[in-house]
């Protein structure tokens, strides 16, 4: 064959790594290429495992901090429920306290002379206390109560 070739004067060209010349440069690149890969594939591996590490951290900051926020709503209930019950004491307690300066002005009323016959009868402050709780109860559409108690001496409704 390679008589043939010469007849015509033309060879097959070999690749650059079987030049004679190149040998030594292709061995040198061919491992220069293995080491840089071989570098490469670790720096991509620390590379990957530092993005691991991060997003790892990160999962933990954000669990940490929802956790923080229950723990806050928690709080913020309990706190707001203490306040609600605070205000419901103290809005009993002025009830409780207009009820009663309303009962001392009645009995005021009383001792003044002031009584009607009606209740000139009563001996007792339980008597006088369930006679106006009577009055305070619920007014249907009229605006009188359903126990028409009717003071003797002015006439007004209890």
């Amino acid at each position: 064959m390679r008589t043939l070739f010469h007849a015509f004067g033309t060879r097959k060209k070999k690749k650059r790594s079987q030049r004679s010349g190149h040998i030594v440069r292709s061995i040198f690149l061919r491992k220069r290429n293995y080491v840089c890969r071989k570098k490469k594939k670790i720096l991509d591996n620390e590379e990957a495992e530092r993005k691991k590490k991060e997003k790892r951290e990160l999962a933990r900051e954000k669990k940490r901090h929802q956790q923080e926020e229950k723990e806050a709503q928690k709080r913020r209930k309990e706190e707001a429920l203490v306040e609600n019950k605070k205000k419901e004491e103290m809005q009993a307690k002025k009830e409780n306290a207009k009820r009663k300066k309303e009962l001392e002005k009645m009995k005021m009323k009383m001792k003044k002379g002031k009584r009607s016959s009606y209740v000139s009868s009563i001996n007792s402050d339980d008597e006088v206390m369930e006679i106006l709780m009577k009055g305070m109860g619920e007014e249907d559409e009229v605006g009188v109560s359903e126990n028409d108690d009717k003071c003797a001496g002015c006439g007004t409704v209890w």
